[in-house]
């Protein structure tokens, strides 16, 4: 039996059905609005603990392993990351949909300090925060029967108390 195939009219085909994200082959493989939504689940914890005014992320009370705490930090380039992982039998059997981790990191940070530090103020910029890849936060996540959860817990609702962009010294 010999089969005809018109072939440009199976590349137009091919084509649609992959611009509109169909899966003629059955291959699975990451949704990518399971990774924007993750990444809108990370961000949107992250912003309870980061107050965003401008470009510029701040963070009061600050500790990042290795240095000393700070009262008051500012933090510009931060860039956000979603890295799926793959979901194992268990996972699958146990209704995991999506897994993966949120990173948030940036590129120079700057502190502010009137109390303890020999320069008042703000201090000079510095670039990857002085600790190696600048991680400023890091959330494990899973979606598991439509619900999302942040390092194994339901995300909260209720916002952190941070600082209003106009309590920031200039």
């Amino acid at each position: 039996m010999k089969i005809n195939i018109h072939w440009p009219k199976a590349l137009l085909m091919l084509a649609a059905c992959l611009i509109s994200s169909c899966n003629p082959l059955g291959v699975s493989g990451p949704s990518r609005s399971a990774v924007s939504e993750a990444e809108e689940v990370g961000r949107k914890e992250f912003e309870r603990y980061f107050t965003k005014c401008g470009d510029s992320y701040f963070k009061r009370d600050l500790f990042i392993f290795g240095l000393p705490k700070t009262p008051l930090a500012e933090f510009k380039d931060v860039v956000f990351d979603v890295k799926q992982l793959d979901l194992q039998s268990a996972d699958k059997l146990n209704g995991v949909e999506w897994k993966g981790r949120f990173s948030a990191d940036c590129k120079v940070m700057r502190t502010y300090d009137e109390e303890y530090s020999a320069v008042r103020g703000w201090s000079d910029w510095k670039s990857g925060v002085g600790i190696p890849n600048a991680v400023l936060a890091t959330y494990d996540l899973e979606k598991r029967q439509g619900q999302w959860k942040i390092d194994g817990k339901p995300p909260s609702e209720s916002p952190e108390e941070k600082l209003r962009c106009n309590e920031i010294p200039k």
